[in-house]
């Protein structure tokens, strides 16, 4: 975050900022308190959040919207409902 914010020429984006708090907080936690969690579809649903949030803070630093990101949000939480019915 240090390096982000030394080459961001103050130019700040909140989904940027806070990416990693998607596999902190699917990945750990939930991997923390029940570990039949831990499994491929679900972890690609974690990478499918993380990867859409980058690429709407990307969007926002330099200034414009895309409609197809909310692609990521919507294949991202089918993954992990899938990755957790399939535990189940």
């Amino acid at each position: 975050m240090i390096i982000y914010e030394s080459f961001s020429h103050e130019v700040y984006s909140s989904f940027m900022i806070y990416a990693f708090t998607i596999p902190l907080i699917f990945g750990f936690i939930l991997s923390y308190i029940k570990k039949d969690y831990l499994n491929t579809i679900y972890n690609l649903g974690i990478v499918t959040l993380s990867i859409g949030s980058i690429f709407q803070g990307v969007l926002e630093i330099y200034g414009t919207t895309n409609r197809l990101v909310y692609i990521y949000l919507i294949c991202g939480i089918i993954l992990i409902i899938i990755g957790i019915t399939k535990k189940l």
